[in-house]
């Protein structure tokens, strides 16, 4: 569904997918993680699995949940989350977007 509002109910949990396909080389990983003004509000952006793995090629997928007892607005193209680069110090034997298979689909 490409919605361009959604209403998060408190406790409801959705799936997102970042507007930007993620692309890193070999010798690169990252790390996802949301931006501090959403958990202020009791929004948690990506609830697992925050390392975008070297030689990633894809859109990352969020889980989306509302801590909070009240209703969240989410608007298609906020800002929610943010990226750590890391160069590791070799490049990956089997890069993930040549060896992961659902990566190949997102």
């Amino acid at each position: 569904m490409k919605a361009k509002v959604i209403s998060l109910k408190p406790r409801e949990m959705i799936l997102g997918r970042t507007l930007e396909r993620i692309t890193l080389p070999s010798d690169m990983c990252a790390r996802l993680d949301g931006r501090s003004r959403y958990a202020r509000f009791g929004t948690a952006i990506h609830v697992s699995s925050s390392l975008v793995q070297a030689g990633s090629d894809n859109h990352q997928i969020l889980e989306i949940v509302n801590l909070s007892p009240a209703t969240i607005i989410l608007h298609a193209g906020m800002h929610v989350c943010q990226l750590q680069f890391m160069r590791i110090s070799s490049p990956a034997d089997k890069p993930y977007a040549k060896f992961g298979d659902i990566a190949r689909t997102q």
